[in-house]
């Protein structure tokens, strides 16, 4: 970390609470406002710049005020471009986390509790003054009985609990939004609150940021000019992080040489796709803030808080769409990230290729300004088609536009594109050999040798299924459960449309028989039956608008 001094606060995590019925009407009406002003991406397609751009600020202005679960979300809204209006992405991905900080009273008991020592025992000294203070944590620059300057990353006393309260009043918003509008039961916003739950819970575990570290600190070892501090063993547990203290300067224009910082941002780019597409990991957040310039021409790297894992497979696919991004072939493209994505009723894959393969041939002539941008772009264009795109793609255009800043502040001229072309042909090579590693060779062999034992058997049980004549086919394509419940809800229209004729023959009929109770100067009988009518049709016309589905377009 690096001393500096606070930066005003503006956002007061400890607000007098509210009633927990009055903070979600407050949220709903919130969301609502926003939704009608076009800020979620749903409103007004073609609200001019100027205008956009002051909504989305007020919109900012306001989830900031509702404290610090929802400055987090605002961040993490940042990668959903899919939901939102692009002057929104814009404004959520300068959101500052700076925060009144809490007295050192209420830290230093915090720090004795979590580590289980009294501060004399644990550190020669430490400066009660906090060098950073955000909506999770503090920072403390402190020493070790060793010399060793250190910092003391403490979570704030109350801040979990805070947060947690805050994300079940979302998940309960989510899960009616879900249920009563057809916009939520398209994009399931209950399921991005939980995932964004659970990696809240990590970035809320300092032992995990600590194994992070370690893991990044490995990976990075093939470039020397990149440096990750390490954390303090014994001084680390799941509400304090103790690591090295990072002296440097933060990037700014001019902060280093040109020579010095075209060579820093090279290998930060190829670092991170290294990242990604060898060792599974995305680090969501890598804006300038993240790194500083140390005094021997070091990129120290200094918040690893927030990583999301990528599966084998998901990296594969990635590294496809990636090279099929930087060739030029837009339709590749379109190809890969339906593979990865979630086509949702109503996807329109022609007009999504289309739209995809325009939007690659401005980024192949330069019209588009950074892969970041673009990747967003994707994002967007996924959602506006009715497709689900997974939250590894935003997350990627998030990291790419981070690391974009970074190479604007160290090296403006830089050309990344051809840094990222040379160095996926690395990666494409590397995974190949990966593929003939030991390990790899081991486990295709162990297969192959199953394979061959278990050949025998199976001819002979196959041959004895065609000699008895047992053999059957099974089509699959059809999903019997989902016909069956077809069927029924045609047969309950149908019979409730002829209960609805009945009463309506019925009262009819009835309205010429003379006495009897009246009412209206009507046959009361007739005009009951006319009613069970009238209200059985409007059930069966509400339920049909409320719960219809039209069939996915090939």
């Amino acid at each position: 970390m690096n001393a500096q001094p606070l930066q005003d606060a503006h956002v007061q995590p400890h607000a007098p609470a509210t009633g927990t019925f009055s903070r979600g009407w407050r949220v709903v009406r919130f969301l609502f406002r926003y939704w009608r002003l076009g800020a979620l991406g749903t409103g007004k397609p073609d609200l001019p710049e100027p205008r956009a751009d002051a909504v989305a600020q007020a919109f900012v202005r306001e989830l900031e005020a509702f404290g610090p679960v929802f400055v987090k979300i605002g961040q993490a809204l940042s990668t959903r471009a899919e939901w939102l209006s692009p002057a929104v992405v814009r404004a959520l991905g300068r959101m500052r986390d700076d925060v009144t900080p809490l007295p050192w009273s209420r830290i230093q008991p915090a720090i004795e509790t979590a580590l289980g020592a009294p501060l004399p025992m644990l550190f020669l000294r430490i400066d009660p003054v906090p060098v950073g203070s955000a909506s999770l944590a503090q920072v403390y620059r402190a020493t070790l009985h060793d010399g060793r300057e250190v910092a003391v990353k403490v979570k704030r006393p109350g801040a979990e609990a805070e947060m947690l309260r805050d994300l079940d009043l979302l998940a309960r918003i989510a899960a009616w939004a879900d249920r009563l509008t057809p916009l939520g039961r398209r994009l399931r916003f209950r399921d991005w609150i939980g995932e964004f739950r659970r990696g809240l819970e990590d970035e809320l575990d300092y032992c995990v940021e600590a194994d992070n570290q370690r893991r990044f600190a490995a990976h990075f070892r093939r470039y020397p000019g990149l440096w990750v501090p390490q954390p303090i063993r014994g001084h680390t547990c799941r509400d304090v992080l103790t690591m090295e203290f990072a002296h440097g300067r933060h990037l700014v224009p001019g902060c280093a040489d040109p020579e010095t910082g075209a060579a820093l941002v090279a290998a930060l780019i190829r670092a991170y796709l290294d990242q990604i597409l060898l060792h599974g990991e995305i680090h969501a957040d890598p804006h300038p803030g993240n790194f500083l310039i140390t005094a021997d021409g070091c990129l120290a790297v200094v918040d690893l808080g927030l990583l999301v894992p990528v599966s084998p497979e998901r990296q594969a696919r990635l590294m496809r769409m990636f090279t099929a991004l930087v060739d030029g072939r837009g339709e590749e493209v379109a190809d890969e990230t339906v593979a990865i994505g979630l086509p949702l009723p109503g996807f329109d894959a022609a007009g999504f290729r289309r739209d995809i393969a325009r939007v690659v041939s401005d980024y192949v002539s330069q019209h588009a300004p950074t892969e970041g941008d673009l990747l967003l772009d994707i994002v967007r264009l996924a959602g506006r088609h009715a497709l689900r795109p997974p939250p590894e793609l935003s997350l990627l255009g998030r990291a790419l536009l981070g690391l974009e800043a970074v190479r604007q502040a160290l090296a403006p001229t830089l050309d990344a594109r051809r840094i990222m072309e040379e160095h996926l042909t690395g990666i494409a090579v590397e995974r190949v050999r990966e593929s003939f590693g030991r390990n790899h060779v081991a486990i295709a062999a162990h297969d192959l040798h199953a394979m061959v034992r278990a050949a025998p058997r199976q001819v002979e049980s196959l041959l004895s299924i065609l000699g008895e004549n047992r053999l059957q086919v099974r089509l699959t394509g059809l999903v019997e459960t989902q016909l069956v419940e077809n069927l029924q809800k045609i047969a309950n229209r149908i019979a409730a449309g002829v209960v609805v004729a009945a009463l309506i023959l019925a009262s009819a009929l009835m309205m010429r028989v003379g006495g009897g109770a009246r009412l209206f100067g009507y046959p009361a009988l007739a005009l009951g039956f006319f009613f069970a009518a009238t209200l059985l049709g409007l059930w069966i016309v509400i339920g049909a608008w409320l719960h219809d589905r039209s069939a996915p377009r090939p």
